[in-house]
């Protein structure tokens, strides 16, 4: 089986009482629900630690068919709302380098020459997709991204303490969160590189890198300067193209989210 759905990766980290319900995460006929997804990847990650891989491998199917729905099922809707590939004017509260997501929920210093991609809100955050091409945030609305030779793009994740971390802050709260991340990488992907923690500005944060079938990634989470919640930035390239300028550009994202 070589499709998988990278972002099963974030689904594994949400907490179990938030997932049910996204404040805001729905606009006109498009409603995610990412509890259902959520199970079967459990089960999945069960199944596979127990040694039943076709199994496993069939609830990620299972899983990826659900998540599959969703998307079909919103795309009409986030077309009309002008939110897909960063086309509409929803997607582009752009000024001097600074992106505000349509509701406020947070912003950042949107790299120079990038444009913002589809937004989707909740956990008190969102997720949001930026890249160096309309093409290359686009790339991410796939369920296994494919970008091409000299494309790279970002996917931000935001969401509460709560939601991500079972209620915890600080290191222990970024533990949590970074250990759920590589345990999911490892479970979905090839080639894990192990996780190592460094500082980021005056803050700690958690960082490690993946390959995709058709993509090399790096993942790089850190707290929110207010201390409530916490973002995950993962930097994507074509298969041997995740470079050091691609590596500290994700990192200096995820620093300037706020």
């Amino acid at each position: 089986m070589r499709k998988f759905v990278w972002l099963l990766l974030i689904v594994g980290v949400l907490g179990a009482g938030s997932v049910g319900a996204q404040d805001g995460a729905a606009s006109a006929g498009c409603v995610i629900d990412l509890g259902p997804a959520r199970a079967l990847l459990l089960e999945a990650q069960s199944a596979a630690r127990t040694g039943q891989i076709d199994d496993a491998l069939t609830l990620v199917e299972q899983t990826q068919a659900t998540l599959t729905a969703i998307t079909d099922g919103c795309a009409a809707a986030r077309a009309l709302d002008g939110i897909v590939g960063g086309t509409g004017p929803r997607a582009r509260s752009v000024d001097l380098g600074n992106f505000v997501t349509p509701d406020g929920a947070f912003s950042l210093d949107l790299p120079a020459n990038w444009v913002p991609g589809s937004f989707i809100s909740g956990f008190e955050g969102g997720t949001l997709y930026i890249g160096a091409s309309g093409g290359a945030a686009i790339a991410l609305e796939e369920p296994n991204p494919e970008l091409f030779p000299g494309e790279q793009a970002i996917a931000l994740f935001v969401g509460s303490s709560e939601s991500m971390a079972g209620g915890l802050s600080g290191d222990a709260g970024l533990s949590t969160i970074i250990t759920a991340l590589a345990g999911n990488a490892q479970q979905l992907y090839a080639d894990v590189v192990p996780t190592e923690f460094f500082t980021l500005g005056e803050r700690t944060a958690a960082r490690f890198s993946f390959a995709g079938p058709s993509f090399d990634a790096h993942i790089v989470a850190v707290q929110l300067p207010e201390q409530d919640r916490f973002v995950v930035a993962t930097g994507l390239a074509s298969p041997g193209e995740l470079d050091d300028s691609l590596i500290a550009l994700t990192a200096s994202v995820a620093a300037s989210v706020r």
